[in-house]
């Protein structure tokens, strides 16, 4: 691969991550029961943390562990610093 297409490969990789984010907290924003800022993976987390759903989702994020309760602490505390109740 040519440094060129490194790069470019690189930018697309960035570039869908932040949609992937982007799209991941409007669906979230239109769920009658999530909290702001949250991620589907943050309300799995939080809403069903044993559960077989989330099991799949943590084994989609193979380099974190407990991904799914380790989001939903990070996006409540996230919510802590920010002022957000509830």
């Amino acid at each position: 691969m040519t440094e060129y297409a490194a790069l470019a490969l690189s930018a697309l990789k960035r570039w869908a991550f932040r949609v992937y984010i982007a799209l991941n907290m409007v669906l979230c924003a239109m769920l009658p029961y999530s909290k702001p800022r949250e991620t589907i993976s943050g309300m799995i987390g939080r809403l069903a943390p044993r559960s077989l759903l989330a099991d799949a989702v943590d084994a989609c994020h193979p380099h974190h562990e407990n991904h799914c309760a380790e989001v939903s602490r990070a996006e409540r505390e996230g919510r802590q610093v920010l002022g957000y109740r509830g």
